[in-house]
């Protein structure tokens, strides 16, 4: 059995391709149901999703590559849903737009990706926790994929970007692993670096559940893995410089959010949406129940499934026992750690804590906590590991694994039944008739409205007018307006000629970014903020009469510069590593990749 840093032994060639077909077949398997059905199961959030991506992939077909803002939302005042709203499952599925299904079969195939991706990162998170055995590397895979969670944001809840979120989070904890090797083996952390980099923006991008717990439990476990080690700044320099360039990368998202909460009616003024009200009891942590409610204010025997998984809770529990006189014994303590204080924030004894939990009250639901747990009880229920490989050999181990696959299987057979189904194109069609004539909230979320919407419209905009129209008391016939060629949705143009001073209205709701040009010339943002209408909509006043071009477009949060220059310097400094340890790997005397002398090191590496 291989020590946690030793270098992994190479399995035969032939052993990965067996490997990640078994994970896809289990990602096909995850979301079979939805194949064989004749439709998306009816969640809780799903028809929104089918909507949001259709008004997403429109944005973009239009030139649009970070669509915060989305015109045909909220009865076609536009909405700012994506300055509040985590994008990287809408990128996700934009790119599947290519392929030649309807948009439940795109929807299917990229979950089955997602799927794949997560088993993926399990694979190989729990291939290095058990010293390069890939068969423990499936069956962790395996474990993972059938965490029932996954299956509540996907057949139940619809929250298919947190099923996204939860699906990314083996990936982190692997390249965090991973770098800690290379840097006690002396050997080049750049791949490492760059992994953890990319997975983790990605992450945050998908979803803040996850993240919330994962990044403080990523942070603990580099100090743990630093604590003693003779190179413990290397490695703490190099993941602080990891984490920086990951939450960098994705500050276009973060940061927007977290900065324009202020301006937004806050969801947890939402009387249901207190956190307090949906702690849980443990007995739903076991139970195999499932159901397709949702989730009742204190509650304890609620309709929705709340499963950490029976199986998962022991197994984890056995290798915490098996594990604590291993090698592995600090990164297991470390993730049961985590995932005890977890679980007791999920239960009604932390409801103390959730009334005073500040920005955490943020999370809305602590159950979607779970979505963190599903990879940290992963890492614990891996100190079982060791414990069988010096005690059965290889044929016993795989067939006790086998059995343990089973009796999982066997326990959460309910969470593979589908609810009722929808018709996916139907939800998208409906969208923009009722939108167009009827409904001014279909598909929309009241609580993430800005602030300055003090009275919400009486009907939709009408469609067949362009959004900068004269206010109801000018003389339309002193003002001719024309709508200029190029002039879109996303880019308002238009061209007035009036005599007399005129007052216009930009039919969108105002959100700080939006841009207002007239003959060029920018309107100061405190002039489009101070003349809002009751509806939050942007006014203009001209005053001087002739022919003046309008243009309005919504041309991003402020701070892009800071944002972009936070972006280019993680890149830089992503460069400067690789550069420093190729020029280290190269000069005679030193130890790599750590860059002092060999002699100050006393002629050794670290064995440990």
């Amino acid at each position: 059995m291989n020590a946690l840093f030793d270098p992994l032994p190479r399995s035969r060639w032939w052993m990965y391709p067996i490997a990640y077909a078994c994970v896809l077949a289990m990602a096909i398997v995850a979301v079979l149901p939805i194949f064989r059905a004749d439709g998306w199961p009816q969640s809780h959030d799903a028809f929104r999703y089918f909507i949001w991506v259709d008004l997403f992939r429109d944005a973009i077909d239009h030139g649009v590559w970070y669509p915060r803002v989305l015109p045909d939302l909220f009865g076609g005042y536009g909405a700012p849903l994506f300055a509040m709203y985590q994008p990287g499952f809408f990128y996700a599925m934009a790119a599947l737009s290519w392929l030649d299904l309807p948009i439940a079969g795109q929807f299917a195939v990229g979950v089955t990706l997602f799927f794949f991706v997560g088993g993926l990162g399990a694979l190989h998170l729990c291939r290095f926790l058990a010293g390069g055995d890939l068969v423990w590397g499936v069956f962790g895979a395996f474990l993972f994929l059938i965490t029932p969670y996954l299956f509540c944001n996907l057949y139940v809840r619809g929250d298919l970007s947190e099923l996204l979120g939860m699906l990314l989070t083996p990936w982190p904890m692997f390249w965090l692993l991973r770098l800690s090797a290379k840097v006690h083996q002396g050997r080049g952390t750049v791949l490492s670096v760059c992994g953890f980099v990319v997975f983790t923006a990605a992450m945050v991008y998908s979803h803040p559940a996850p993240v919330i717990a994962l990044i403080p439990g990523l942070c603990v476990l580099a100090l743990v893995l630093s604590i003693g080690r003779k190179y413990w700044l290397a490695l703490m320099s190099r993941f602080v410089l990891a984490l920086y360039a990951a939450m960098a990368l994705s500050c276009p998202y973060w940061l927007v959010m977290l900065q324009s909460r202020p301006l937004r009616f806050g969801m947890n003024e939402d009387e249901y949406l207190r956190p307090e009200l949906h702690v849980l009891w443990p007995g739903q942590l076991v139970s195999n129940h499932w159901g397709f409610g949702i989730s009742t204010p204190y509650v304890p025997d609620d309709v929705m499934p709340f499963q950490l998984g029976a199986v998962h809770l022991l197994l984890a529990v056995a290798g915490v026992i098996a594990g604590w006189s291993s090698d592995r014994r600090r990164v297991i303590l470390t993730a049961f750690a985590g995932y005890a204080v977890l679980i007791f924030l999920m239960l009604h004894y932390a409801r103390p804590f959730w009334y005073r939990a500040g920005f955490l009250r943020s999370i809305e639901f602590p159950w979607r906590f779970l979505s963190s747990t599903a990879a940290l009880q992963l890492v614990a229920l891996m100190g079982l590991y060791p414990f069988a490989a010096r005690r059965m050999k290889k044929g016993v181990q795989c067939l006790v694994l086998a059995a343990v696959a089973l009796v999982a299987v066997f326990w959460y057979r309910h969470q593979y039944q589908m609810p009722p189904t929808m018709n996916a194109q139907a939800v998208v069609q409906r969208f923009h008739e009722l939108t167009k004539h009827q409904n001014l909230y279909e598909g929309f979320y009241t609580p993430l409205l800005p602030k300055h919407v003090r009275i919400h419209p009486s009907s939709p905009r009408r469609f067949d007018q362009f959004p900068i129209v004269l206010k109801d008391h000018v003389d339309a016939g002193l003002v001719q307006l024309e709508v200029l060629e190029g002039s879109t949705k996303f880019r308002l143009r238009a061209e007035v000629t009036h005599e007399k001073p005129l007052e216009l209205l930009i039919a969108q709701l105002y959100f700080p970014g939006w841009q207002v040009r007239v003959n060029g010339i920018p309107v100061d943002t405190e002039i489009l903020e101070s003349g809002l209408t009751p509806h939050g909509m942007m006014q203009l006043r001209l005053e001087e009469g002739g022919t003046h071009l309008i243009e309005a477009a919504y041309e991003g949060y402020p701070g892009g510069a800071g944002r972009m220059f936070a972006i280019a310097l993680a890149i830089l400094l992503v460069v400067c590593l690789f550069i420093y340890e190729e020029t280290v790997r190269r000069t005679p005397g030193r130890q790599f990749p750590i860059g002092m002398p060999v002699q100050a090191l006393g002629g050794q590496s670290d064995p440990s």
